[in-house]
């Protein structure tokens, strides 16, 4: 495992990484949290007006409330779903008054989405808001401001656990402050905190209402004024999982080539030949110099009709990819199989082959041996092979030799090689579909164009590409489980890797040994859990708490050491890019 893994490292030293990061002390470093000054522009200007309400009115309570325009709070860079987490007030340009501290339980805040547009503000503070929250704070510091122009943030409010809100959804914001009369005490004796930046304006994004009642159920509303605030907020990532890429290590146990016409397989299959040599492994495929072996006058006619099947018996078990056979299944329509099941369908289908239950070999047609004038389907054994022949048999509705076809399929009793032995192919009906496949469903590799595309080793039983899975997203503060599927029987070890970067588009490992294999994470970050057995096996990661991974992207990939699959002796899996979130 460790020499392919160097191996890799030195093929990906070169390749850049998908996303900017380059190491997790340097993500958690990243500040996700964000602010903004609404109205936006007046981080450094001053506004043309001040107020009192709701912290610079001494030992007097207030009930102050604000509808802040989604579009002003868009407009200051909040515009996207957020969890706000705190609300500060500036100082009015020039004040220089002491702080203080207000009394615990003495503030307090409250939110929610206005179920009102800003300029239709009502005289009620409670109709104002359409749903909201409320939590009871303090105490609650208010700082001593410089006196500048602008002027320091005087009084910071906490939001416990944030509030969620989303500018975008059409709704504006409604902030609502009590504060109890007699909970305040000054710094150094001061009997008041300083008043607070404001600015009124049309078209300003805002509208308020006061009163020095904390409990007064209305007031009048001020249209078009908008108080200084400073919103710390945290943006809102929906986590989400991306599978990206395909695995590697597919064995196929089955093989076939559709012609979907007749004249596209009369060109190919005209005296050719397709050979399965049987090895320990499954077969392997090539394109035979030998043809077919002419019936002799012993050959047994089966008299099959149109859609019909008929069995043979053998003089030995024949042994196949699968297991062995002392009986074969003939169909008219152009295929043998190990035993009865895979019914006398005359239209070939590629899942027909893939999916049939039993084990078969296919030359799939709509042959029909009842015509007049047709040759027949034919079998014998002679020198330890058992043959059966279509010879001259016409397709379907053809009504003279133009319309004949030889196709023999050959069993070598001994070895159980096969071939599938062409003469003449008739270009009329329906197409052709040539291959095998052991019963029940199968993997499809793809048509494989037997001119070009052999030899070609197929497997005893199907091994899917190596897959990789998450259980779930990867929410900050919870556990996502990574699952690594369709791994081989003979795999040693699996490891598990997961970076902080991946490689775009994906590096190719034919150059290392592993052809048809991809690298998706960038390697050299990557760290690597290893895990045994199959044909799954799992690894948990525990995500922190910690809100400066919010919208990172880990990506994963799953790889297995499989001697003898390839020269690196690996095979790997898709990637999944894993998008971290808060929910």
């Amino acid at each position: 495992m460790l020499r392919a893994v160097g191996r890799l490292l030195r093929l990906d030293a070169s390749m850049q990484p998908l996303h900017l990061v380059t190491s997790i002390l340097t993500l958690l470093g990243v500040a996700a949290t964000q602010t903004s000054v609404v109205p936006a522009g007046f981080a450094t200007t001053e506004g043309n007006a001040s107020t009192n309400h709701p912290f610079g009115r001494g030992l007097n309570g207030s009930r102050f409330q604000i509808v802040y325009d989604t579009g002003a709070l868009q407009a200051a860079g909040m515009s996207q779903p957020l969890r706000i987490d705190t609300l500060t007030w500036r100082a009015n340009g020039g004040a220089q008054m002491s702080g203080g501290t207000f009394g615990a339980g003495s503030v307090t805040l409250k939110l929610g989405p206005a179920a009102v547009d800003h300029l239709a503000m009502s005289s009620s503070y409670d109709a104002n808001f359409a749903s909201a929250t409320t939590w009871v704070l303090g105490p609650v510091v208010v700082g001593t401001p410089a006196g500048t122009t602008p002027n320091d943030n005087s009084t910071t409010l906490a939001v416990p656990g944030g509030f969620l809100f989303d500018p975008t959804a059409g709704q504006d914001l409604v902030i609502e402050v009590r504060v109890a009369a007699g909970s305040f005490v000054g710094a150094a004796g001061n009997s008041a905190a300083a008043p607070d930046d404001s600015h009124a304006a049309i078209g300003i994004g805002a509208s308020r209402m006061t009163s020095g009642m904390p409990t007064a159920p209305t007031s009048n509303p001020m249209f078009d004024v908008a108080t200084v605030l400073t919103f710390g907020w945290t943006p809102i990532v929906t986590a989400s999982n991306q599978a990206y890429g395909t695995g590697c290590g597919e064995a196929a146990a089955s093989i076939y080539q559709l012609f979907p016409t007749s004249a596209a397989a009369a060109a190919a299959l005209s005296n050719a030949a397709i050979d399965m040599t049987r090895t320990p492994s499954g077969y392997l495929v090539s394109n035979g110099t030998a043809g077919v072996v002419p019936p002799t006058a012993n050959a047994t006619v089966l008299n099959l009709a149109d859609d019909d099947e008929t069995s043979v018996a053998l003089s030995t078990p024949f042994p196949h990819s699968t297991g062995s056979t002392s009986t074969l299944w003939i169909c008219s329509n152009g295929f043998v199989s190990v035993a009865q099941g895979n019914g006398t369908d005359y239209f070939s289908t590629v899942p027909g082959l893939l999916d049939a239950p039993v084990t078969a070999w296919w030359s799939w047609h709509d042959f029909d041996p009842s015509i007049p004038a047709s040759g027949q389907v034919k079998f014998e054994e002679v020198g330890g092979v058992a043959y059966v022949t279509w010879d001259g048999v016409f397709g379907w509705g053809s009504t003279t030799s133009a319309g004949a076809t030889t196709v023999q399929f050959q069993f070598e009793l001994a070895t159980g090689n096969v071939r599938i032995a062409f003469g003449s192919v008739a270009a009329v009906v329906n197409g052709h579909l040539v291959g095998f496949s052991p019963g029940g469903a199968s993997l499809d590799p793809g048509s494989t164009n037997y001119a070009t595309g052999l030899p070609r080793s197929l497997a005893i039983v199907d091994q899917p590409r190596l897959t990789l899975a998450a259980s779930n997203r990867a929410v900050i503060g919870t556990t996502v489980s990574y699952v690594l599927g369709a791994i081989p029987a003979t795999a040693f070890v699996n490891a598990h890797m997961m970076a902080f970067g991946g490689v775009d588009p994906g590096l190719p490992l034919a150059g290392a040994g592993a052809p048809g294999c991809t690298l998706y994470v960038d390697l050299p970050s990557a760290v690597l859990t290893l895990t045994v057995g199959g044909p799954t096996a799992g690894h948990s990661f525990a995500v922190p708490y910690q809100l400066s991974l919010l919208g990172i992207t880990l990506d994963n990939q799953g790889l297995s050491l499989v001697p003898g699959s390839n020269a690196l002796g690996i095979v790997t899996s898709n990637g999944i890019a894993s998008m971290i979130g808060s929910q």
